[in-house]
């Protein structure tokens, strides 16, 4: 008797509704610029400073020391704004972070210029 009472509460339990989660448009986009921030500055930003200093024989691509420093404070920077319209979008999802996601992508494209793409010249 015990065992149908236990198959019959799982067989009702099976058929209840799933429920939906609905992530706010805000954090899916706040979640898509730290992607972007990941791929397109980070990744290519390691690389470059990977690579051996400046100056190197012609032709051998180095990376200048001067520049590493920019991109480590862009990415301190980078960072801190991302997480804080992180924090915006967490603590109030329905709000418009229209404006500060697009400054965010603004801030990400202008970072993203100072990357060269091969390497310093020597």
């Amino acid at each position: 008797m015990r065992r149908i009472a236990i198959t019959g509460m799982l067989l009702l339990a099976g058929c209840a509704a799933p429920t939906v989660v609905t992530v706010p448009t805000s954090q899916q986009a706040v979640t898509a610029i730290e992607l972007e921030y990941v791929n397109k500055f980070l990744v290519p930003a390691a690389a470059y400073t990977m690579l051996p200093h400046c100056p190197k024989p012609q032709g051998t691509p180095c990376s200048d020391p001067a520049l590493i420093a920019k991109l480590r404070d862009t990415q301190i920077k980078l960072h801190d704004s991302i997480y804080a319209l992180r924090d915006f979008s967490d603590a109030s999802p329905q709000a418009d972070a229209g404006g500060l996601i697009a400054n965010a992508r603004k801030e990400l494209a202008a970072a993203e210029l100072m990357i060269p793409v091969k390497g310093a010249s020597p």
